[in-house]
């Protein structure tokens, strides 16, 4: 059962996940399973300080100045964000299809940059998306270059993927099988497979020195997944391209 601090942190991001539309504390109570006195007294105290705001009774909350507040620093990974923004243009006008930077941070996966010639992302003015870590090939990047007690520990805190998402890691062993196999490709790829992966998508790790920032990715879709053979070999050679450039570049500065 979440504690208190879980509890406020499901429902800050609730909130957040209304991107800007009030979120009526019935709809709080509902998605994060918090009941409703609970939550309504979690969302009081935060309104109280400023990291909610109350639109009306009927309408609910959406968040408040206190919370845009602590972001004043900028966006998210702007260090790192400068230095792969020019290589996910790159390779994303050399491949025609969408480029990635995601990153780890707790459990979590984040695509904290992105180039989207095709405008797949359904709310294109997010500075950071919270993504899938199991279904996409960078999330499993990651989790194959972490240390292996924290790939485990991740493994135990989020719900198992199912065999829709990743059929092999259905148990532990599987799983630490799986990440075994991801960390010995320098490139790895998913392709296509009928309705479970629709694209065919590539990632490497990237490293400054001998830590693990993110990982970059691409996702081809149409003729060109479907023609992954012809194509695997091409857009793994740009991708290794964008890696080595990425990292010669967050090493030198």
């Amino acid at each position: 059962m979440p504690n208190s601090t879980e509890k406020t942190m499901m429902i800050l991001r609730c909130v957040s996940d209304g991107k800007g539309n009030p979120v009526s504390l019935e709809k709080i109570s509902m998605e994060t399973g918090i009941n409703k006195s609970t939550a309504s007294h979690i969302v009081s105290k935060l309104t109280e300080g400023g990291y909610l705001q109350k639109i009306s009774h009927s309408l609910g909350y959406t968040v408040g100045a206190e919370l845009h507040l602590l972001t004043r620093y900028g966006r998210y990974g702007e260090e790192i964000i400068r230095e792969c923004h020019p290589i996910l243009e790159y390779l994303s006008r050399k491949s025609g299809h969408t480029s990635v930077f995601s990153i780890l941070s707790g459990s979590r996966k984040y695509i904290i940059d992105r180039v989207s010639p095709e405008g797949i992302y359904t709310d294109e003015s997010a500075s950071i998306i919270s993504d899938d870590i199991y279904r996409t090939v960078t999330g499993r990047v990651l989790l194959a270059h972490i240390p292996r007690d924290q790939a485990m520990s991740i493994y135990g805190t989020l719900p198992k993927p199912d065999s829709a998402s990743w059929q092999e890691a259905t148990s532990l062993d599987g799983y630490l099988r799986e990440l075994s196999e991801i960390k010995k490709q320098s490139c790895y790829s998913i392709k296509p497979e009928g309705s479970r992966f629709l694209w065919h998508s590539f990632a490497c790790p990237i490293y400054r020195g001998k830590k693990l920032i993110g990982a970059i990715g691409l996702a081809i879709r149409g003729t060109d997944a479907v023609d992954y053979e012809e194509n695997e070999r091409k857009y793994t050679e740009l991708m290794m391209k964008c890696k080595r450039e990425l990292e010669r570049r967050l090493n030198f500065t």
